[in-house]
């Protein structure tokens, strides 16, 4: 429903924060309001426009860049508008954080929004399994998939 996307926007962002922080176990690198120096690389955002993106470009980022990043790389990419309210939000939100495409397919394999949360949890209790560092992001990541 296109009318979650600002709601689900509004939980993620929720939970992933808004200051710059830059956790030697993140392995994305350093994050602002859940974009990464990784993945602002992968997408080439690039806020100062200086042609290369680097952590200046994390302090940079503002509510508006990550809801177009969340509208057109996870929200539309899992494409949640054909989802049933509440698992087109998590759905997108798992995406935001485990890549879109693995949340597609945890979609196929998931008949109800039940079953997704438990697919969820049992992904990151196999990253925490072979993370050591990935075990403080743990809890806030279950908290999510089972809101």
């Amino acid at each position: 429903m296109k009318d979650n996307l600002a709601y689900g926007f509004r939980v993620t962002m929720a939970q992933e924060g808004v200051l710059f922080v830059n956790d030697p176990n993140d392995r994305g690198g350093p994050t602002r309001m859940g974009l990464t120096l990784g993945l602002m690389k992968n997408l080439r955002i690039d806020l100062n426009n200086d042609g290369i993106v680097t952590v200046d470009d994390v302090h940079l980022v503002t509510e508006e860049v990550v809801l177009g990043v969340y509208r057109k790389e996870f929200w539309n990419r899992v494409k949640a508008d054909a989802l049933p309210p509440g698992q087109d939000v998590q759905t997108a939100d798992f995406g935001f954080n485990a890549g879109p495409a693995r949340a597609r397919d945890m979609v196929r394999k998931s008949p109800n929004i039940n079953g997704f949360a438990l697919h969820q949890i049992a992904y990151y209790l196999s990253l925490a399994d072979c993370l050591p560092g990935y075990v403080g992001f743990f809890r806030g990541l279950t908290r999510r998939a089972l809101s």
